[in-house]
């Protein structure tokens, strides 16, 4: 029974049972979840109910006559370990079995607790006073017959008191003690006849002024219950104190138990939890932590300093959305929804948004963490390195090599290299595809050497001593100089000067030095040499490890990349400047042609007919069509070779949406277009150039006029999202693009159809400039469309 199993060592549970099934008090005694577990002979007979007729799904915290009366958030305080009293209660026990009596009672819930201080359950004692409340009879009963019923009950409290956990004692309005339990003895070594009666400010001078000694006065004074923690001045140790009014005596109630041992788990928790974040927060890779369903925990300060957003829990999905790249986030969600599903390691790459707006290569990978007793997964551990220079050292190297065909070869030759290698190293030593080399203290002797560092060096010899090894190793450090030179000799490493050396004599740790090697064959290889010293327990150098990259091969081919890059960048400049000087040569003829014909027109050379007028306007129709072109020729030329200034600043979405309709509109109007623009928000604005967002704007409102034949629509709208961006769309009904030129029209010089861009005098410029000036502005430019019913282009630029 909870009532026996929450007894103290010492309380005798054939006395408990006795007092339980002899009590003239209506008891009944529940589980932590509000079940039934006993009721005694006198509940039986006050409600007419027996264990067996109360419904088997019966919960006191779901009583619906209890609920009624209002008297469920009492009970559910009982259950959090406290002491409540109800106040009169009318209760139906028919509406239970149906055949159940109803009763005027009283009810005391008394928490009952085991010897670790642990709620076991919950103690219900009635007192019937039906008969007090139906009948005056009930109000006469005799003065002797209270006084027994009272100290019967007070008997009743009073062994319950003894059995609970907490220690437990009451104080009357003069702070005097009137009740003191065993377990109040324990914790304060002192048997309650010495404190019963007395004052507990003069028994226990060291309280005054403490915490414990605030909270009695303040309870006291206001009569409302108080809970805290504090260190207890009286035995020293961490209790937790609740403190209850008792009206009756004007006094007060107090339970408190040692949580010493609870707090320190607490403070070593938070310690355990400080060192892992110090630890985390000292790697430089990303570090996180998830749940089982993917919500993140935890973010070290890498994620902080690299997206320059705080840690805010959210779902991988969010964190998707939000940070990675939008190409990548499917086959992140993807592969991580796998490793929940098999329970495998969960690995990508993937780009991650800086907190500059540019995205980084990051590779990705979570061991799952199962619960030791279930063997389910509850937590995902995972980190995000950046391997961003990897990356783009790959893509840079595969786009220049593809440039030509003995390139291209080259880079096959060095990627089946770099596979066989692979295969080589993989079958050497597990996750160590590198050399390895270790000597031991004091003297400096190779003991290991693994066939990765055998195939770099050739035949490593088992050096004796530090000192041989400048006769046994023949290493030069980078730099001019024929084999055999004084340079080169100049250059040679001594026997002390080996990374290996450094690491034994002086403890050193050595990362990634350049050296050139010659091996015993005469062959020569650039290497990467790292060492540090293995120490023992009392720190003292008991040997050194080195580890052996060979790098030259990578060497090359990054020289050979760089020399590429270069030769590309040349010859794009070349063709910029190209198209700039041409594009000015060009000018000043036409302007010339225009001036010429506009002095024409006004008859410096004689009356002009209207035959030869129409001609001049064709003329001068012709001129600014030219004109036109070359200044688009002349913008590109200035936005590829990056000398175009932008002035980055708040601009308000309304006034430059105003502004571009302002341009535009008399064009819409003589065409017969209905110009629509939508309003926005006045305090919506983006971080952009405004003369460089006003001229994207007209650019693409002006052919949306040029390809929308009469009658037609077009909108210029605008959208605030979620993401901190903002998203400005021009929509028209015009003529459409085809499915298969939309990943191309932002090329320059390309016309969807000639016939059309002859006919409204495009160049194929104008979307490849607003392009990159809406990505050099932090921004982008994007389509859709269908032939037919129209296109939709999407200026996105971050909000301001």
């Amino acid at each position: 029974m909870a009532f026996e199993s929450a007894l103290p060592a010492g309380v005798s549970a054939d006395l408990a049972r006795a007092l339980f099934e002899h009590s003239p008090f209506s008891t009944v005694v529940y589980d932590r979840d509000g079940r039934i577990v006993a009721v005694n002979a006198a509940f039986e007979k006050l409600f007419g109910l027996t264990r067996r007729t109360i419904p088997p799904g019966y919960s006191v915290l779901t009583d619906p006559q209890l609920e009624a009366a209002g008297y469920l958030p009492a009970v559910r305080r009982a259950f959090q370990g406290e002491a409540v009293i109800l106040p009169l209660v009318f209760y139906d026990a028919a509406a239970l079995d149906g055949v159940g009596r109803s009763s005027w009672t009283q009810g005391h819930f008394l928490p009952m607790r085991d010897a670790t201080g642990a709620l076991t359950g919950v103690a219900l004692m009635h007192v019937d006073l039906t008969e007090r409340v139906e009948s005056e009879e009930a109000r006469r009963l005799s003065e002797e017959r209270l006084l027994a019923q009272s100290e019967l009950a007070r008997a009743q409290v009073t062994a319950t008191l003894e059995s609970i956990g907490d220690a437990f004692y009451a104080i009357d309005a003069d702070f005097r003690f009137t009740y003191v339990n065993r377990q109040a003895e324990a914790l304060w070594g002192r048997a309650r006849e010495t404190l019963l009666g007395r004052h507990y400010w003069t028994e226990f001078p060291q309280a005054v002024g403490s915490e414990a000694y605030r909270q009695h006065l303040v309870v006291m004074r206001e009569r409302r219950p108080a809970h805290f923690e504090a260190v207890s001045p009286v035995i020293g140790r961490w209790v937790e104190v609740s403190l209850y009014p008792d009206d009756a005596t004007g006094g007060l109630a107090c339970y408190f138990r040692d949580i010493t041992e609870r707090k320190a788990a607490e403070a070593a928790l938070r310690e355990s939890e400080a060192r892992f974040r110090l630890m985390a927060d000292a790697v430089p890779q990303i570090v996180w932590i998830t749940d089982d369903q993917g919500r993140t925990e935890f973010f070290n300060r890498q994620w902080t300093a690299y997206t320059g957003a705080a840690f805010d829990p959210g779902t991988a999905a969010q964190i998707a959305a939000d940070y990675v790249h939008p190409d990548d986030a499917a086959i992140t969600l993807e592969r991580f929804d796998e490793a929940r599903r098999t329970g495998r390691v969960f690995e990508v790459e993937h780009r991650i948004r800086s907190a500059a707006g540019d995205y980084r290569w990051f590779l990705v990978r979570a061991e799952p963490y199962r619960d030791p007793d279930t063997g389910e997964i509850v937590r995902w551990f995972g980190g995000s390195v950046d391997i961003h220079d990897r990356k783009q050292a790959e893509a840079e190297r595969e786009r220049l090599l593809a440039a030509e065909r003995s390139a291209r070869a080259e880079a096959d030759s060095a990627r089946a290299t770099a596979v066989a290698n692979e295969r080589r190293l993989a079958a050497v030593i597990a996750h160590l595809p590198i050399g390895v080399t270790f000597a031991e203290a004091p003297g400096g002797r190779h003991s290991v050497s693994n066939p990765a560092a055998v195939a770099i060096w050739g035949v490593v010899p088992a050096s004796p001593a530090v000192d041989a090894y400048s006769r046994d190793f023949v290493g030069f450090r980078p730099g001019p100089g024929a084999p055999g030179s004084a340079e080169e000799r100049a250059r040679q490493l001594a026997s002390e000067e080996w990374p290996l050396a450094r690491a034994l004599v002086k403890g050193e740790v050595v990362r990634d030095e350049l050296t050139e090697i010659e091996r015993p064959d005469g062959t020569r290889r650039l290497v990467s040499l790292s060492a540090a010293p293995v120490r023992d327990a009392d720190g003292r150098v008991d040997g050194a490890l080195v580890t052996t990259v060979d790098v030259t091969e990578r060497e090359r081919l990054l020289a050979d990349a760089q020399a590429a890059r270069r030769e590309a960048e040349a010859a794009n400049r070349a063709k910029s400047e190209f198209l700039a000087v041409m594009s000015h040569e060009l000018r000043t003829p036409l302007n010339a042609i225009g001036g010429y014909a506009e002095l024409l027109e006004m008859g410096i050379r004689g009356p002009v007919t209207p035959q030869q007028r129409e001609d001049l306007a064709r003329i001068q129709r012709s001129q600014r069509h030219l004109l036109g072109l070359i200044n688009e020729v002349l913008n590109y030329a200035k936005v590829e070779m990056g000398v175009v200034h932008y002035d980055l600043a708040d601009v308000c979405v309304r006034d430059v949406l105003a502004a571009a309709e302002g341009l535009v509109a008399p064009q819409a109007r003589a065409k017969g277009l209905v110009l629509t623009v939508t309003d926005s928000p006045a305090d919506l604005s983006v971080h952009a150039d405004a003369d460089k967002l006003r001229q994207i704007l007209v650019n693409l409102l002006s052919n949306a006029i040029k390809f929308t034949d009469t009658g037609g629509r077009i909108v210029l709208s605008c959208e605030a999202s979620s993401d901190g961006t903002v998203r400005l769309r021009v929509r028209d009904t015009g003529v459409g693009i085809p499915a298969d030129k939309l990943e191309v029209i932002f090329d320059p010089f390309v016309q969807v159809r000639s016939d059309l861009t002859r006919t409204a005098e495009g160049a194929g410029l104008g979307l490849a400039i607003s392009r990159d000036l809406a990505r050099d502005m932090g921004g982008d430019l994007t389509v859709e469309s269908t032939t037919g019913a129209g296109s939709t282009f999407t200026l996105t630029l971050q909000r301001a």
